[in-house]
């Protein structure tokens, strides 16, 4: 009987006691619905239309280059536009520059300063009237409205007391006293009419001592905030136990010596090389500037002063004359006659390099001072040694055409002559040399 009751309830529990549907035997749910609602299309047989758009929208293809041709055609429309504000653009600057002009010629008003508040618009200003008097004038006959002119007086002094005279308000303005602008033109100043301030050497070495005291202090702030490195000491021999005393981790001082040795060393070659260097360089400048002549103009003219010495015996005075005519670039010549005889210099140059040379020759040079002969050891007097400025005044190179500075010991006195020859020069020995006896 157990068992029949056992079976029986187990039948009651099963409900209707019908066979579960095969779908809901899946465990996905989301089938199961689609399958209910008829949206699969590879299960149901109905055609559903919003589907069928769909599928038609992403089954839709582009032709080739269509797409090119859109971006084409924007860029096209883009490079037009740009085109058309450049052009206005140009268009408006120009416009500007053209009003500036007037402004500057005084035919219309300056903006800037106010001036158009004078008058009530520019459009009023006729074509043939300055725009400071467009006030005062009738716009169609541009003759001067009644109430600015006044008239029946003789003098300055008849009118004041007729204004004084007359009760406020009741009297008309005069436009004899009106201040027009004057029309000035847009001057640059230039480098040549800009007046120069020079400074003195106390000026210029106070301006150099606050140089080198703020790059100091830069210097110090940025090694503070540890922007640069701290600079290593510079130890020599005569310092190095200072260092050593502030150093803690020198152990072996022997070694130390050798170091600063090699330091003071280095120091020294870097100094020699950098000395030789700049020697060179100033070296390989005055080479070229040997070589480029100044180049003058043989139409135009120039000072010339005429000397005439007995002897130029002295190698320091021929030196020192040779040295500054080749530093002011002189042209001219100095020959003499024989090693010991007489001589004359022609300088030709400007006026500031001829004066500077004249006070070489008469005041600074000692002709008549003694001098030790190198070969034999003997000193040789020069007491009559004299310089005589014979001539002076203004050439023009194309008539005596002196290429460049030269010194030269001519045998006689037609040997000079012939020098001289080639540069028109016979008149210099006639006045100087050849009037002597």
């Amino acid at each position: 009987m157990s068992d029949n009751r056992k079976r029986k309830a187990e039948n009651e529990s099963r409900g209707l006691q019908t066979e579960l549907h095969p779908a809901l035997k899946s465990a996905n749910l989301t089938l199961i619905k689609e399958q209910q609602h008829h949206s699969n299309p590879y299960i149901s047989n109905d055609h559903n239309a919003g589907n069928n758009r769909k599928r038609a929208h992403l089954s839709r293809f582009f032709r080739k280059g269509e797409i090119i041709e859109r971006v084409t055609q924007e860029r096209a429309k883009l490079r037009e536009v740009e085109k058309q504000l450049e052009v206005t653009l140009a268009e408006e600057q120009e416009e500007k520059k053209r009003y500036q002009l007037k402004v500057i010629s005084g035919e219309l008003p300056d903006l800037e300063k106010g001036e158009n508040k004078f008058i009530k618009s520019v459009d009023d200003i006729p074509e043939d009237v300055e725009w400071w008097d467009a006030v005062y004038l009738d716009k169609k006959t541009h003759q001067i409205l009644g109430k600015y002119v006044v008239s029946d007086y003789e003098s300055e002094e008849e009118e004041e007391e007729e204004d004084n005279d007359q009760e406020d308000g009741n009297y008309a303005p005069n436009i004899r006293y009106v201040h027009h602008p004057l029309l000035q033109a847009d001057a640059k100043v230039t480098k040549d009419q800009l007046t120069r301030t020079y400074l003195t050497k106390k000026e210029h070495r106070r301006i150099r001592r606050h140089k080198r005291k703020v790059e100091l202090e830069e210097t110090e702030t940025k090694i503070k905030l540890g922007l640069i490195p701290k600079p290593e000491p510079k130890v020599k021999q005569s310092n190095m136990m200072n260092v050593l005393e502030n150093d803690a981790n020198i152990v072996d001082p022997t070694s130390y010596e050798k170091i600063v040795k090699e330091q003071v060393q280095e120091r020294k070659d870097q100094h020699i090389a950098t000395n030789n260097l700049r020697h060179e360089e100033a070296v390989k400048r005055r080479k070229d500037e040997a070589k480029t002549v100044t180049k003058l103009d043989f139409e135009d003219t120039y000072y010339c002063n005429v000397y005439k010495f007995q002897n130029l015996n002295n190698p320091q005075l021929r030196y020192k004359l040779n040295m500054n005519a080749k530093q002011l670039k002189l042209r001219g010549c100095c020959l003499r006659i024989g090693e010991e005889g007489p001589g004359l210099i022609i300088s030709v140059t400007n006026e500031k390099n001829g004066k500077f040379f004249n006070k070489l020759i008469m005041n600074r040079l000692k002709w008549n001072e003694s001098f030790e002969n190198r070969s034999t050891g003997e000193m040789i007097e020069n007491n009559g040694n004299r310089v005589h400025h014979t001539w002076n005044g203004t050439i023009r190179l194309k008539e005596h055409p002196f290429s460049g500075w030269f010194m030269r010991v001519c045998r006689n006195s037609d040997d000079l002559k012939g020098a001289l020859a080639r540069f028109n020069g016979e008149s210099f020995y006639r006045d100087t040399l050849g009037t002597s006896s």
